[in-house]
């Protein structure tokens, strides 16, 4: 590991301890590139949900473009949470590329567990600590 990747651990750490918190760890101008040719992408492919949309996720109706996805996604979320819960450890999660948090939400619901959500997209990231703030 170099001496830069070694430094960010502790800041990595560091986030863990603040929850309900969005922190940009890129540099804007970095991102003003990026993230409208993106979510031009993600809005042609259907992908970029409503505030409502988003709360229910992976519940989507059956009409969905992506319904069949969606199913799969819920089907492997419960497999998941099922297989963290078995034994009634703490966790520390990390979901990298987070996207709009869904999951990381959900995962956030275990009892006693730790879990930070990383993505680029800053117009996602904005929307799911709006969404899920007054959630726990």
């Amino acid at each position: 590991m170099n001496k830069k990747n070694e430094q960010s651990l502790p800041q990595l750490e560091m986030l863990f301890h603040q929850p309900g918190t969005v922190h940009y760890l890129s540099d804007p101008a970095g991102r003003q590139n990026f993230e409208p040719a993106y979510i031009a992408v993600r809005k042609a492919e259907q992908r970029v949900y409503d505030d409502a949309q988003l709360r229910s996720l992976p519940q989507v109706d059956s009409g969905h473009p992506h319904a069949r996805e969606w199913a799969l996604r819920r089907d492997s979320l419960a497999r998941l949470l099922a297989d963290l819960q078995r034994g009634g450890a703490v966790h520390t999660i990390l979901d990298l590329g987070c996207g709009n948090g869904w999951m990381t939400h959900r995962l956030g619901a275990l009892p006693g567990s730790r879990v930070l959500g990383l993505d680029l997209n800053a117009y996602e990231l904005d929307q799911a600590a709006r969404v899920f703030a007054d959630r726990p």
